[in-house]
């Protein structure tokens, strides 16, 4: 049975409805790239590193499969839909949220899906199917495969350990180290070979977009593109490796910038992956059943525009919020002094400098001392951030309030009553480390409130900057076990009952935000100003 392909339809009649039209989709267009400017801009420190340095190729080929795909086939009959207004309007939240709370992934990730929603919402959902593919094509450009990262390293280890056996090259394996008897390799995260995987599985997907629509024709490449990547970095690993042995790491290999050699073996192992495409071209010819696109009264249309103009809206709310977002870029004061106060009943004898001390990337600014009382000795750390951006914020995967020593024991959560009357929320942290056991309170304040975890600290800051507030602080304190752990508890609530207070009067004089601690449900418990 033959298919003829269909006419486009004219679902616009008259001149002032083309270009009505033409002009609203126009209007989409520009703030839809408004939006998600911010977004591209994140990405771009991505672009021009190592790991993802393909990716402006990769938005190149993307926007080239979404041309074809619109001169492929007429569309159907424009028809908006509102539940894709309402998918449009929760991922538009959710990036703008996410931007506000600086887990810039997740706004990144979310970035395709925006795009194919605001189709969905203007045009209806057969037509937004079609951008599907195309615009799923650039996740090969976002950051979120970062996660593959250790298992193809340890598989990168195991794999040349053996190879260098049979090849009876003397080395010792350690973690990611191998050794050998004139140095030391270390197999780091740009050796796993995600990089070489990410770029040969897109270059089999792009040609399953374009000419295999069946599954079992994109898997095959899919597949053989995964184990052509990964068996060129084993060797070029392996490589490197003996060429180190042979030479006492003199080679050329080790001496220079061996990622031109590793690109070259890509090249050479990759080319069979075309060969195997043009076989499956012929023994699965692409089919190509054309829509026929059907007219329809009048209504569909005037939906599509008011569907349209309620995007536009939306998007301008967005973009009103990635405004208000920004402005947190002049509230950024750089590095300044903080002093620690004096405690009521307790002496503050020394800075506290040891490898137990908190480490908060990015503060504007920190200290912390050690105080007695007696023969009770307390360390108190506060970090305070005048505004909270990435890789500058209080919840952060470098971060580590519990020192750079020790081991995490236990972790529960606490309420911690200060002198004014309020239940703090605190976490508490028991370490083991060479000096025996100790127990860490750790507090976190966010745009004026307190925050009982990290979910809520994120969900704080997402809140402070729609609100013009994104200063947080950060109050550290802790002190050694005796025979058990109950006294240091008990220590550490009674300092903490007079010492919470000062800390973060003092830190928050900084920004000139003067308001008290909360409760958990967010209610001052001091009188304060802002």
């Amino acid at each position: 049975m033959s298919i003829t392909a269909a006419r486009p339809t004219r679902l616009l009649s008259s001149p002032f409805s083309r270009t009505l039209a033409l002009s609203s989709f126009a209007a989409l267009g520009m703030l839809l790239l408004w939006l998600t400017a911010p977004v591209f801009a994140s990405l771009h420190p991505y672009w021009v590193q190592y790991g993802y340095s393909h990716g402006y190729l990769v938005l190149a080929m993307t926007a080239w499969l979404i041309l074809r795909e619109i001169r492929r086939a007429p569309f159907y009959p424009l028809s908006g839909s509102w539940l894709g207004f309402a998918c449009f309007s929760a991922l538009m939240l959710a990036t703008a949220g996410a931007r506000a709370a600086s887990v810039s992934i997740a706004a990144q990730a979310a970035l395709p899906a925006l795009v194919a929603s605001a189709i969905w919402a203007c045009a209806g959902a057969r037509n937004a199917r079609r951008f599907v593919l195309p615009l799923a094509y650039a996740y090969f450009a976002i950051p979120v495969w970062d996660v593959f990262v250790r298992p193809l390293q340890s598989l990168t280890v195991l794999v040349v350990s053996q190879w260098l056996r049979v090849a009876n090259v003397p080395a010792f394996i350690d973690g990611n180290l191998i050794h050998l008897a004139s140095g030391t390799f270390e197999v780091q995260g740009g050796c796993a070979g995600l990089h070489y995987a990410i770029v040969a599985v897109a270059l089999a997907s792009f040609c399953g977009i374009l000419y295999h629509r069946r599954r079992g024709p994109v898997l095959i490449l899919l597949t053989c593109a995964v184990g052509l990547a990964l068996f060129t970095n084993w060797l070029r690993v392996f490589t490197i490796v003996v060429a180190g042995y042979l030479t006492d790491m003199q080679h050329f290999l080790i001496a220079r910038d061996h990622d031109f050699f590793g690109w070259s073996l890509f090249v050479v192992f990759i080319a069979p992956l075309f060969y195997l495409d043009r076989v499956l071209q012929r023994s699965h010819p692409q089919s190509r059943a054309e829509h026929v696109a059907t007219a329809v009264a009048g209504s569909p249309v005037v939906m599509s525009h008011a569907a349209i103009t309620a995007v536009c809206a939306a998007l301008a709310l967005g973009i009103w919020l990635n405004h208000r977002i920004d402005q947190r870029d002049e509230a950024w004061h750089g590095t300044v002094a903080l002093p620690m106060p004096e405690i009521d009943g307790w002496s503050r004898i020394a800075e506290w400098r040891d490898v137990r001390r908190p480490y908060f990337v990015g503060a504007t600014a920190e200290a912390a001392s050690w105080y007695t009382d007696g023969a009770v000795r307390i360390g108190a750390y506060v970090a305070h951030y005048a505004a909270q951006q990435q890789g500058r914020e209080i919840v952060f995967a470098h971060n580590r309030a519990e020192g750079r020593s020790g081991d995490i024991v236990e972790r529960r959560a606490i309420d911690v009553a200060v002198r004014s009357g309020a239940e703090l929320p605190f976490q508490e942290v028991e370490i083991s480390d060479q000096r025996g056991r100790r127990v860490v309170w750790i507090g976190m304040r966010v745009a004026g409130k307190w925050a009982a975890d990290r979910l809520t600290a994120k969900a704080l800051q997402l809140v402070g900057a729609v609100r013009g507030r994104w200063d947080a602080q950060a109050f550290v304190m802790t002190t050694d076990c005796e025979a058990d752990c109950s006294n240091a508890r008990a220590h550490l609530r009674r300092f903490a009952l007079i010492a919470v207070e000062p800390l973060q009067q003092q830190a928050e004089r900084l920004s000139g935000a003067q308001t008290g601690p909360a409760t958990r449900g967010g209610s001052s418990a001091m009188s304060s100003t802002q």
